[in-house]
């Protein structure tokens, strides 16, 4: 019996107009296990998670600077900015609330955006945090090769 189809996720790359799947047989193999139905097809591109050397600065640069100057330990800093710079809106039961976007699933350009942002509330406070090292990457670089 064929299982109810919700949801598959698969990777590839798009090559000179065309899609070239990651593993075309594993993917066919997946597609007859699921009963017949409508579906929605969405290609979009691959984006990077945040990397380590962002974290790394975040928490071992930013954070630590901050904190000297303010008091407040790096953990209470990031909440404290998570909830200045992540909010989300939503819709709930007829009305709207207030949520706050983790940090765990963000790409490369968002982090950067909100480590940007962080240092920016920073020198509002007049703390100049140090620049990260030369290898460190602001933004977003292809997923390719």
């Amino acid at each position: 019996m064929a299982r109810k189809f919700e949801r598959l996720v698969h990777y590839g790359q798009l090559k000179d107009g065309k899609l070239e799947l990651a593993n075309p047989r594993w993917f066919r193999g997946m597609m007859q296990l699921f009963a017949d139905c409508d579906v929605v097809v969405t290609i979009e591109r691959k984006k990077r998670s945040k990397s380590q050397e962002q974290l790394g600065y975040l928490w071992g640069v930013v954070y630590p600077y901050i904190s000297d100057h303010t008091g407040h330990a790096p953990e209470e800093l990031h909440e404290i900015f998570k909830s200045k710079f992540l909010r989300e809106r939503k819709q709930w039961r007829g009305g709207e609330i207030t949520t706050l976007k983790s940090t765990a699933d963000m790409s490369t350009n968002e982090m950067a955006e909100f480590i940007t942002n962080v240092i920016v509330e920073a020198a509002e406070l007049g703390i100049d945090v140090p620049e990260p090292d030369k290898l460190y990457q602001f933004r977003e670089e292809s997923t390719e090769g």
